[in-house]
């Protein structure tokens, strides 16, 4: 199971993947919303030619905006969905906006390419203030992914009917191709700290994973430069990173974008060597495979983690209601001293009430052991066939995740119906309030008369 950190998405990436959906769906219809999970809408183009989905997800953890193959049906559709397919209907996709080095991308819709902008769908990727708004033609949000309110941000607060109004603008300036190697190393070197972190805080659209790949193509030399202190950075090395830099920005302006997972970072969709690496000019859909297939693996593990830990806690209680029940039973074997000890009691001379008292409460107790020893022989059974179960469910789990046959969409499914085997004969989840009354009403006789009433 993966322990590896994702990649977030940082401008390079939007702008390259920007770049490819413009030549592939601009322009192109709408023809479908639907919305996977909480934080995540798919929505399917069509072009001429085919259907292209497009994946938008502002997940504080993996907020992306990505090409999927075409993906499960979901059935019911949520409200986000359901106004996205009700306001785009018989609209077309015209052009996709992203200015400067903000990471906040606009689909703007028309009923046609020449006519005015009727409908936006604004993504703002910021990690975790990443958003999505449904914009009419006056600018005014129709429906978002999640409202902000007052208490949450004084700033920009957002909700339904609101004017939309941008994210406030970025720290640092904006990247120059013209500013020489002296200002450039001037203005990074004004502060005793990393290279990568006084390359984020001065520069509009550097992400801690651009600043690693400026460093060079192996992962041990470009986290070296990265994490290096900027006075320690010889002339060399300085001219070596501008350089580097340039190249970047070249690439940025040309829009010469192709994806390559080899190098310093988890991708990378820039590369002064093209030659070298396995690259690909699919960046869309390439990305949108590296991070479901990422998300489906943490999906695994929290699903394996989940039930492992309910699995551990059953058998924890298990384990313990059996040794008190051997303990009874191993208790019940006193029945006969006991007995011996009443009989004595008895034939004793010149016994007192309380004597008999005494015998005839243990003559009780004997007979009430002796009759509840098939019962907790049957609740130990009971007990030792619980910790079997479990034992062999968590063989099973573990067999589900040493196999690499199955894809990550086939295991999760498969650990689904392991979960719901369990919650139905393992661990009986407790009843809700509304499901007991619902029992209690169901119980109820309820007789028709003669006459219909």
């Amino acid at each position: 199971m993966g322990n590896k950190s994702l990649q977030a998405m940082d401008l390079t990436s939007i702008k390259a993947v920007l770049a490819e959906m413009r030549k592939k769906v601009i322009p192109s219809r709408f023809e479908k919303a639907q919305q996977p999970s909480s934080n995540t809408i798919q929505i399917g183009f069509r072009t001429i030619k085919t259907l292209i989905w497009i994946e938008l997800s502002w997940d504080a953890y993996s907020a992306r905006l990505v090409e999927v193959e075409k993906p499960t049906k979901v059935f019911g559709e949520s409200t986000l969905a359901k106004q996205i397919n009700h306001s785009l209907r018989q609209m077309a996709l015209i052009e996709l906006k992203q200015e400067g080095f903000d990471r906040v991308i606009e689909f703007c819709f028309a009923f046609r390419p020449n006519q005015s902008i009727q409908r936006s769908i604004v993504l703002e990727l910021m990690g975790r203030h990443s958003n999505i708004l449904m914009l009419n033609e006056e600018r005014k949000t129709i429906t978002l992914g999640r409202q902000v309110k007052n208490h949450q941000s004084r700033l920009r607060p957002i909700s339904t009917g609101d004017f939309y109004m941008p994210p406030p603008s970025l720290n640092g300036i904006q990247p120059n191709k013209k500013e020489s190697l002296e200002s450039w190393k001037e203005r990074l070197s004004l502060i005793p700290i990393s290279f990568q972190k006084a390359l984020v805080q001065n520069y509009q659209g550097v992400s801690p994973s651009l600043a690693i790949q400026l460093g060079g193509e192996g992962k041990k030399l470009a986290g070296n430069f990265a994490n290096i202190c900027v006075k320690e950075l010889s002339l060399d090395n300085w001219e070596y990173l501008h350089k580097k830099w340039l190249a970047w920005l070249s690439i940025l302006e040309k829009e010469e974008f192709f994806i390559n997972f080899d190098g310093p970072t988890d991708y990378r969709v820039w590369k002064e060597d093209k030659s070298s690496g396995r690259c690909t000019g699919k960046i869309g859909l390439s990305l949108g495979n590296y991070y479901n297939n990422y998300l489906e693996i943490k999906r695994v593990d929290e699903l394996y983690s989940s039930i492992v830990k309910k699995l551990s806690k059953l058998k924890e209680a298990e384990e313990k209601n059996l040794k008190k029940q051997q303990k009874l039973l191993v208790d019940i074997e006193m029945n006969k001293a006991i007995k011996e000890k009443a009989d004595q009691i008895l034939c004793s001379k010149n016994l007192s009430k309380e004597q008999i008292k005494e015998a005839q409460s243990l003559y009780h107790k004997a007979k009430k052991m002796r009759r509840s020893y098939y019962i907790l022989k049957e609740r130990v059974n009971h007990h030792m066939e619980k910790i079997n179960s479990i034992n062999q469910s968590e063989l099973f789990l573990n067999g589900l995740i040493d196999n690499t046959c199955e894809s990550n969409a086939e295991l999760i499914k498969s650990i689904n119906e392991l979960k719901e085997d369990l919650n139905k004969f393992l661990f009986f989840p407790k009843r809700t309030v509304h499901e007991n009354k619902k029992a209690e009403n169901s119980l109820l006789l309820e007789i028709t008369s003669p006459g219909g009433l």
